[in-house]
C-alpha cells in the first residue's frame, strides 16, 4: 500500500490599500495693491495623505514647471510682473528633504500644505484678475510592489488692485476777527481727490484735532477737522468708497471755535492723510 503525503503551506501576506488625499485640488485666491516690488507668500489649506501604511518614504514633484508667470484672465495674455519665484511643502507630522525631494517619518497617515512665493515686479500696468501656470504636487510612493500616485492641482489666483493715487487742494479759513468763531464753510474746504480700484472701499486715516500757529510762534489755533461723507469706523480712522469711475472727491470740513486769546497774524499748520484699500 502507497503512501501519501500531504504538505500544507501557511502563507501570511499583508494588501494595503491605495494612496489616498483628503483633496485633489487646493485654490487659493490672494489681493494685493500693485505698482512695487514684492514677495508674496501664499499657503494652502491643510492636504492630507492616508493609506501609508507599509511604506516608510515617499516622493514628491511639482511635475514640469516650464512657464512661471501668471496669466491675465481678460485676455488670457502672461505677464511676466507676476511669476512663480519657488514652490515647495511643509509639514508638522513628517520630515521633508527638499533637496531630495522626500517625505518619511509619518505614521500611516500625515498632513501636508503648499507654500507658493510669487514675485510682484513695480509695474504700474499691473491690474486686474491673474491665475496661475499649470501647477501640480505629484506624490509617489511604493505601494504593494508598485508606485502609487497621487496628483493634487494646485491653483492660484491674484487680484491686483491699482496703485492710490491722491491729490489735495488746502483747507482755507480765508480771513476772520479775533474772537469769532471761523469756518471753511464760509471759505474753502480742504479737498482729497482719491483715484483707485473701481467700487472698492478705503480707509482714510487723520488726527480730528490739529493746531495751527502764527508765523511768530505766539499764537495757536486749535482746528476740528470733520469729512462729512465718510463713516467713521474707529479713532482716527474713516471708511469712503471709490466710485465706478475709479475716483472718490472726500471734503474736509475745518472749524475753529475760540480765537480770542489768539493774536492777530496768518496762521499755518499741516494736516496729515492716509489712505489705504479697506
Amino acid at each position: 500500500m502507497k503512501k501519501v503525503i500531504f504538505f500544507l503551506m501557511l502563507l501570511s501576506f499583508k494588501l494595503f490599500g491605495a494612496i489616498g488625499a483628503s483633496t485633489t485640488r487646493v485654490y487659493e485666491k490672494r489681493e494685493i495693491v500693485g505698482g512695487r516690488t514684492q514677495n508674496l507668500i501664499i499657503s494652502t489649506s491643510k492636504i492630507s495623505l492616508s493609506g501609508l501604511g507599509g511604506i516608510s518614504k515617499l516622493s514628491y514633484d511639482f511635475g514640469r514647471l516650464g512657464e512661471e508667470n501668471f496669466i491675465n484672465v481678460l485676455n488670457n495674455s502672461r505677464t511676466e510682473s507676476l511669476r512663480v519665484k519657488s514652490i515647495e511643502i511643509n509639514s508638522l507630522t513628517a520630515n521633508i528633504d527638499r533637496d531630495r525631494k522626500e517625505i518619511s517619518n509619518f505614521n500611516g497617515n500625515f498632513d501636508l500644505w503648499v507654500v507658493a512665493i510669487v514675485e510682484v515686479r513695480a509695474d504700474q500696468t499691473l491690474s486686474g484678475l491673474y491665475r496661475s501656470p499649470n501647477l501640480s504636487l505629484n506624490v509617489i510612493g511604493d505601494k504593494n510592489n508598485h508606485n502609487d500616485k497621487i496628483k493634487i492641482d494646485i491653483d492660484l489666483e491674484i487680484s491686483v488692485l491699482k496703485s492710490l493715487k491722491i491729490k489735495t487742494t488746502p483747507m482755507n479759513f480765508g480771513r476772520g476777527i479775533q474772537g469769532e468763531r471761523m469756518s471753511t464753510t464760509n471759505a474753502t474746504h480742504g479737498i482729497l481727490e482719491v483715484e483707485a480700484e473701481p467700487d472698492k472701499n478705503i480707509v482714510v486715516s487723520y488726527t480730528r484735532e490739529v493746531e495751527i500757529r502764527n508765523r511768530s510762534k505766539d499764537g495757536v489755533l486749535k482746528v476740528i477737522v470733520t469729512t462729512p461723507s465718510l463713516e467713521t469706523i474707529a479713532d482716527d480712522e474713516y471708511r469712503g468708497r471709490i466710485g465706478s469711475n475709479g475716483r472718490s472727491e472726500i471734503v474736509f470740513r475745518g472749524d475753529i471755535i475760540d480765537t480770542k486769546n489768539s493774536p492777530p497774524g496768518d496762521y499755518t499748520g499741516e494736516l496729515v492723510i492716509k489712505v489705504r484699500y479697506d
